[in-house]
C-alpha cells in the first residue's frame, strides 16, 4: 500500500504507522496475529483473489527479487497461502464487496472494492467506496470521525490560494 485515505486507514489499522516495506496487505493479513487486525470476513475469497493478483505479477516479473522474497515468505509462514497458491485459481475479482469487521467493536462494513489497472504506471489502484445511501457509507463515516469518505475535514483543508491576475 503506497497511498491511502481515511476510510482505508480505518479498514487497515496501523497503516499510517508502518514503514513502506511493512504495508503489504497480504503479508500483514496472513502473517500477523488476528489477520493484522483487518477483520476480513470472507477469508478464502480475500486470499484467493490476492494470490491471483500475485500470479499475474509473478508472470510479469519472474525475476523480481522483492516479489520472489514475498512469495517465499508467505509460503513459509502461511499454510492458507500455500493452499491458495497450489489451487491454480486463475480468476481475480476486479469488483467485489468485501466484508470487514473493523477493530473497536464497530458493526461489520461491506464497501465496494474496485481494482483498476494503471498501465502507464504498471500499478493496480484499489478503490474502496460505498453508496452514500448505504449502511456501509454510514459506518465508514463513523470510522473516520464523521467526515464522509473522500471529504477533507475543513480543518485539514489547504488554505485557499490568492486570486491571480486580479489587479
Amino acid at each position: 500500500m503506497t497511498t491511502w485515505n481515511a476510510p482505508a486507514a480505518a479498514l487497515f489499522p496501523d497503516v499510517t504507522a508502518l514503514r513502506a516495506a511493512e504495508r503489504n496487505v497480504l503479508r500483514r493479513y496472513l502473517l500477523h496475529p488476528g489477520g493484522g487486525g483487518y477483520g476480513v470476513t470472507d477469508h478464502d475469497r480475500f486470499v484467493g483473489t490476492a494470490v491471483a493478483y500475485l500470479r499475474v505479477a509473478s508472470a510479469h516479473y519472474p525475476d523480481a527479487p522483492e516479489l520472489r522474497a514475498l512469495i517465499a515468505e508467505l509460503l513459509a509462514g502461511s499454510p492458507d497461502f500455500a493452499v491458495a497458491r497450489n489451487s491454480r485459481r486463475l480468476s481475480a475479482d476486479h469488483h467485489a464487496k468485501v466484508a470487514f469487521r473493523p477493530p473497536g467493536g464497530e458493526a461489520e462494513v461491506e464497501p465496494d472494492f474496485d481494482v483498476l489497472a494503471v498501465p502507464e504506471r504498471d500499478r493496480r489502484l484499489v478503490l474502496v467506496a460505498a453508496d452514500p445511501r448505504s449502511d456501509a457509507y454510514r459506518t465508514l463515516r463513523r470510522l473516520v470521525g464523521g467526515a464522509a469518505p473522500g471529504e477533507v475535514p475543513p480543518e485539514a483543508a489547504a488554505p485557499a490560494a490568492e486570486p491571480v491576475g486580479t489587479a
